[in-house]
């Protein structure tokens, strides 16, 4: 983002008056200590002067933009790697034997708490509340494909134990896992990139 400070000339200081100039030679950010913001990259600022008119005069303003982003490293380990290790909990259910299906739903519901809750508190404070979506929130829909493909998953393990009965074997069994085990990455970041176009 980019952070702004104008300063705009006021009655009676009208542009005939008063204009802003940039002095090249001692406008900029040194590298004193106090401008440095952990987990910020300050860039480098810029500064322009423009005038405005209203019906009572015109008015000269200073502008000086400097532009902020977060730290890549910062974002992903507060914000991204919590999300996957998340959803990598409930990925692990696919290494799980399906008779333990019990078992296997109370790790996808417990870890699927705490991903909306993850979302909803952390990304909530951290992040400012906007109409459009995030790349956070573009990140958490796609671990949420991963729930779903795990739950999935469990759901049709327990049909074809009911149809399949003594047919289903454990090689039936190790191949629905497998096909899932390389079909929920494709489907996770194939929600990912739809998201990107909403």
């Amino acid at each position: 983002m980019d952070l702004a400070v104008h300063i705009k000339s006021v009655i009676p200081n009208t542009l005939d008056k008063l204009e802003f100039a940039v002095d090249q030679e001692y406008s900029g950010i040194r590298n004193e200590s106090f401008v440095k913001v952990p987990g910020w990259n300050v860039g480098k600022p810029y500064f322009f002067v423009s005038n405005q008119t209203y019906p009572w005069g015109e008015f000269s303003r200073f502008s000086a933009i400097v532009p902020v982003e977060s730290s890549p490293t910062g974002v992903f380990m507060k914000y991204i790697s919590p999300a996957i290790m998340i959803a990598a909990f409930a990925f692990s259910t696919f290494w799980i034997p399906a008779k333990y299906s019990d078992e296997k739903i109370e790790i996808i519901a417990a870890t699927l708490v705490g991903a909306i809750s993850f979302h909803i508190t952390f990304l909530g404070e951290g992040i400012p509340s906007v109409q459009y979506l995030t790349f956070a929130d573009k990140v958490m829909m796609s671990i949420y494909a991963v729930f779903a493909m795990c739950l999935l998953t469990v759901l049709l393990h327990k049909r074809y134990e009911y149809e399949l009965k003594e047919k289903y074997t454990i090689i039936v069994e190790k191949n629905l896992n497998k096909k899932f085990c390389i079909l929920t990455p494709i489907v996770a970041i194939g929600v990912f990139i739809i998201a990107q176009f909403l």
